[in-house]
């Protein structure tokens, strides 16, 4: 038999993993927005399920360097997609390509994931 001192941690260990997988499942459901697949095949509902899982993995990280960074204090998940949402790159049919200005927000958000801050270009 363990310790208390062991068992309370192991358990507390258990319970905290458990929090995370339905947190992961919630987010399936309602931030993806996949509770219901509305799918008429196997292969399309496979296919949806695979982009689900992925985009979990992506939101996750994020989550996570948001965490680590302390963008939390300044940004809600949301709030920094919307952040993000701003930036345009506009393509011309010349294929000339240009980037929108970014603000001090984009250039903190791209240092914080550790992302080379792009250099708007002009025409």
């Amino acid at each position: 038999m363990l310790p208390t001192h062991l068992l309370t941690n192991t358990i507390l260990n258990i319970y905290r993993t458990k929090d995370v997988v339905e947190k992961s499942f919630d987010n399936i459901k309602n931030e993806l927005d996949l509770e219901r697949l509305r799918i008429h095949s196997d292969k399309a509902m496979e296919g949806r399920i695979f982009i689900g899982f992925i985009s979990l993995i992506i939101t996750s990280y994020i989550r996570k360097i948001m965490e680590d960074k302390n963008l939390y204090s300044s940004y809600s998940l949301s709030k920094l997609y919307s952040e993000l949402k701003k930036l345009r790159l506009i393509q011309f049919k010349n294929g000339k390509q240009v980037l929108t200005e970014l603000t001090s927000n984009h250039k903190a958000i791209f240092k914080a994931f550790n992302m080379k801050v792009p250099v708007p270009s002009s025409l």
